[in-house]
């Protein structure tokens, strides 16, 4: 005789991931609540989606999709829309002449294992995924350093496009470091020892060019220092070596914007950047490196909305 199917909440305590009263405790709330276990614990943050996706697989006996896995761009793109993906919590993974292979968040839907089949006209091979992993990959929005930690996502993963505001040149942060450090001694001597509860009225004017225009308002100028804080160590030697530096995982829409009076990420290193991505830079006159807090922020704020309409 076949050995009888274990449950999902069995499987999790025999791996050491849930203990018998927190399974008890959701088994409680789940008569209430109506929701699938899995799902429950997850909410309930006691045992972590991958966890759980991977005792589901082990239950049904089907492999567990892992993130590399997922396609660097859509499959059935045309013939399945995005909303129905949504509402199947599923993701086409790969197909053949014969068969589809299928991520889901439930591989037990046969309503969605026959529409994918009835569309295609292939057999489904089901997959269990993580469902926050079948969600549409994102949008990237980064200024600055944080631009350089897209650019290093943009080659690991798949997303639908990228927005680089102010952004760490190619040529990485030694050469932007080494350009200020020679031509604004002031500046590296302010920052490295700055503290944000003693910005005297001189720390506050030897930075003030770098970060704003001399049209920024001192009280937003001293707001917005006052949050500066020290970076992480392995940001600055990653950015330092150019390992932000790399190719695309997959093309997708990249934007690149800057500001014609930063002397962080000058309008050359702004270019230089889009010149890599291989698309036309939009430089904003009259601004400084946090351009979100000029007064003509507005600006900033229309270019970027005007780029994500095309591609959300």
């Amino acid at each position: 005789m076949p050995e009888p199917v274990k449950r999902l909440g069995e499987i999790l305590i025999e791996r050491g991931k849930l203990d018998q009263g927190s399974l008890e405790r959701a088994l409680r709330l789940q008569q209430d609540s109506g929701e699938r276990l899995g799902a429950l614990l997850v909410t309930l943050g006691i045992v972590a989606p991958r966890d759980v996706a991977d005792a589901l697989a082990a239950q049904l006996g089907i492999p567990l999709l892992d993130v590399a896995g997922y396609p660097e761009l859509p499959i059935l793109e045309e013939r399945v829309s995005a909303r129905f993906l949504r509402d199947a919590r599923a993701l086409p993974v790969r197909e053949d002449a014969d068969e589809l292979v299928l991520a889901m968040a439930d591989p037990t839907d046969r309503y969605a294992i026959e529409a994918f089949e009835m569309v295609t006209g292939r057999r489904v091979q089901p997959m269990v995924a993580v469902p926050g992993e079948l969600d549409a990959a994102p949008i990237l929005i980064g200024h600055s350093m944080g631009a350089a930690v897209c650019e290093r996502m943009m080659a690991t993963r798949p997303i639908r496009g990228a927005a680089l505001l102010a952004p760490v040149p190619p040529s990485g942060l030694l050469s932007v470091a080494a350009r200020l450090a020679t031509s604004n001694p002031d500046y590296a001597s302010h920052f490295v020892g700055l503290d944000p509860m003693r910005l005297s009225d001189d720390i506050l004017k030897a930075l003030r060019p770098f970060y704003f225009s001399d049209r920024v308002d001192p009280a937003i100028l001293r707001e917005a220092l006052f949050h500066l804080k020290g970076e992480s160590p392995r940001v600055l030697f990653d950015l330092a070596l150019r390992l932000h530096w790399a190719p695309p995982r997959a093309p997708s829409p990249v934007f690149v914007m800057g500001a014609a009076g930063d002397r962080i990420s000058t309008p050359d290193d702004t270019k230089a950047t889009a010149r890599h991505h291989n698309v036309e830079a939009t430089i904003l006159p009259g601004m400084g490196h946090m351009m979100m807090l000029e007064p003509e922020w507005k600006d900033a704020a229309q270019a970027l909305a005007e780029w994500l309409a095309t591609v959300v």
